[in-house]
């Protein structure tokens, strides 16, 4: 073999010797920047577990607070209408129930509801639950000052969401005048009591 193939080869060797010791530092430097990167990231996780722990307050304050505008905003498109409306609603009929029916069945007061929903409903009275309510002389015992009590309140909001969302009505909207006696109120579709009134018991 000539001098001129030997040097050859051996400068050969000594690229290839050079390409793989580059392709190892390269191989280094990769890994150690994963390494890095990993540590980096163990320590970014270490550090929003610490902050969340010395926040947890405000973030379980700010997570409810989320909640609950969304269940808002879920109620909103579920009935179709405002919801401070509807609790203003609950609490007008609410004070009419107290006067009229708080002492009765729980049928009787969902009665008392549905009576204001139809006249709400019907050409002859106005057209809002407020309106409706502070009608003069319509119900026995209203007054603007009766309070609101929370069980009666509840009953009266969950009639609204059904009436809001047009959900199902437990009867027509021509009954629009109440049978009162100590022991249930019944609806009645005409204003005197004839042969021909039709009668809705609450369920």
């Amino acid at each position: 073999m000539s001098k001129y193939v030997k040097k050859n080869t051996k400068k050969q060797k000594n690229r290839l010797i050079n390409i793989q010791m580059i392709i190892a530092y390269i191989l280094i430097i990769v890994v150690v920047a994963m390494m890095t990167a990993l540590c980096q990231q163990a320590k970014y996780k270490e550090q929003v577990a610490e902050i969340n722990a010395s926040h947890e307050e405000e973030i379980s304050s700010i997570r409810a607070d989320y909640e609950a505008q969304m269940e808002e905003l879920k109620q909103y498109y579920e009935y179709g209408g405002d919801i401070s409306q509807i609790e203003r609603e609950a609490e007008y009929i609410a004070k009419v129930i107290y006067g009229t029916a708080r002492n009765h069945a729980d049928s009787d007061k969902r009665a008392v509801v549905w009576c204001i929903l139809n006249r709400v409903e019907h050409y002859a009275h106005p057209n809002t639950v407020a309106e409706v309510c502070e009608q003069p002389k319509q119900w026995m015992g209203y007054s603007s000052d009766n309070p609101v009590l929370t069980d009666i309140y509840d009953l009266a909001l969950a009639e609204l969401k059904i009436w809001h969302s047009g959900g199902h009505r437990p009867m027509n909207n021509s009954y629009i005048y109440l049978s009162w006696s100590s022991k249930e109120i019944l609806l009645r579709d005409t204003f005197e009591e004839t042969r021909n009134t039709n009668y809705w018991r609450m369920r």
